[in-house]
């Protein structure tokens, strides 16, 4: 892994996110995504495991986890991840897990071989909850830019019809955050704290004109 100036501290929340070489395609079907989403599941334990011995009974225990997903999108050419380091390196060695075993899967069903991704993936850290709740927010709003490119320019055409896109997008933690049942892959974090399934949902709907200009600062 490339040396980088950030530090991971345990109980810090941080920013990871990371695009395709070239920005190209990464997430190219369902069966890519779903293999994405599993890896977040599994490669989150000290342990070794083997997907393809994995099922869906197979299970990281939270106590053993190496980091707490807050929350995450899969974008078809990039990823956001929110994490809470939760042991010393934890974010480094789940990052590795991940970043290694989806690259050998990728390069092994394409019969491709070199790099997957753009470097070394790009980690902020998150220095407050208004920060946190905001980044949440941008995170799990990514998926509009299928519907409307422009929404980051110029706001969302048809709110309707991004947020139902949004409630039905499977490739993030959303549909987790405005339903009563938890998924496996996230954890409950401070933002369980803050809002309902319900408030949550709210909230991300009623973002304003305003937040235009910090979102477009994210990257």
């Amino acid at each position: 892994m490339a040396n980088r100036k950030i530090s991971f501290i345990n109980d810090n929340y941080y920013h990871i996110y990371n695009r395709g070489i070239d920005k190209r395609i990464i997430f190219e079907n369902d069966h890519d995504f779903k293999r994405f989403q599993e890896s977040l599941r599994l490669f989150n334990s000290p342990n070794s495991i083997w997907l393809a011995d994995a099922n869906q009974k197979t299970e990281v225990k939270p106590q053993d986890r190496l980091v707490d997903i807050v929350c995450y999108c899969l974008m078809p050419n990039h990823f956001h991840l929110l994490l809470k380091q939760r042991v010393d390196s934890g974010i480094p060695n789940f990052m590795r897990k991940l970043g290694t075993g989806y690259s050998l899967y990728f390069n092994m069903r394409k019969e491709r071989s070199g790099s997957l991704f753009q470097g070394t993936y790009k980690a902020k850290l998150v220095t407050d909850d208004n920060y946190l709740t905001h980044l949440s927010r941008y995170i799990h709003m990514n998926p509009v830019e299928l519907v409307d490119s422009n929404w980051k320019v110029a706001g969302i055409k048809n709110k309707r019809t991004a947020f139902d896109f949004l409630d039905k997008f499977q490739w993030s933690s959303y549909p987790d955050f405005i339903s009563e049942v938890s998924g496996k892959i996230i954890s409950r974090s401070i933002l369980h704290e803050m809002f309902t399934p319900s408030s949550y949902k709210k909230f991300i709907e009623s973002w304003l004109i305003k937040d235009l200009e910090q979102i477009a600062q994210l990257p």
